[in-house]
């Protein structure tokens, strides 16, 4: 009896006079149907026939992605050598955008030659194949020893801990407030980065980037 309960009160929402409660059911009916009908020949328009999922998640851009994968390896001391010959073949190559092309070649060779240092369990094996092509979104986490919390968990709390300041090359310090925490997951560990909001003190406006 309840489906039919429900779909009782969806037609009785249909009634705006009780004076004539037979007639409006009827009417609405009939335009709820109609409308129905018609959304299907609508490719441009956003129905419920069409619209994705409210819980499918996306993968990141691939411009984003590879943006990850660049600052991953930059900022991994244990390919450091890769890089140097990499800077001796190919000098006037940019390394931001052909480095883990080839970087990635270079490792799947040695996989393939049975090189003992490149294992599916080794980090230069997983910094090669890449990270997860969908992050985890998370609202904390503890790096270094330090706790990381995301703006939106602390807007309504009144001790905040969502500010981050840094150095900077020039020994300038450049504040940032922190607004997601992005979980990639590698073969053999998982490395966080952070989307942040910088604060320009000198009244320039904002960016948005991706620290670690």
């Amino acid at each position: 009896m309840y489906p039919f309960k429900r779909y009782m009160n969806k037609l009785k929402n249909y009634v705006r006079n009780k004076a004539k409660p037979e007639g409006l059911i009827a009417e609405g009916y009939v335009a709820e149907e109609a409308l129905t009908f018609s959304s299907h020949y609508f490719r441009d328009v956003t129905t419920k026939f069409n619209r994705p999922d409210r819980n499918v998640d996306c993968p990141p851009p691939t411009c984003q992605l590879q943006k990850v994968i660049w600052y991953v390896l930059h900022n991994s001391p244990e390919i450091d050598t890769y890089r140097a010959k990499f800077k001796i073949e190919f000098p006037n190559k940019d390394m931001k955008e052909e480095f883990p092309s080839w970087f990635r070649k270079q490792i799947r060779q040695r996989h393939v030659d049975n090189d003992p240092g490149v294992n599916k369990s080794s980090e230069l094996f997983a910094l090669a194949c890449g990270p997860s092509q969908t992050p985890i979104s998370v609202n904390s986490c503890v790096v270094n020893g330090v706790r990381f919390v995301v703006h939106s968990r602390d807007e309504r709390r009144t001790t905040q801990n969502n500010s981050i300041c840094s150095p900077g090359p020039d020994g300038e310090m450049y504040y940032r407030q922190l607004e997601q925490i992005l979980e990639f997951l590698y073969l053999s560990f998982k490395t966080v980065l952070f989307r942040v909001k910088w604060f320009d003190t000198s009244n320039k406006g904002r960016i948005q980037n991706f620290v670690i």
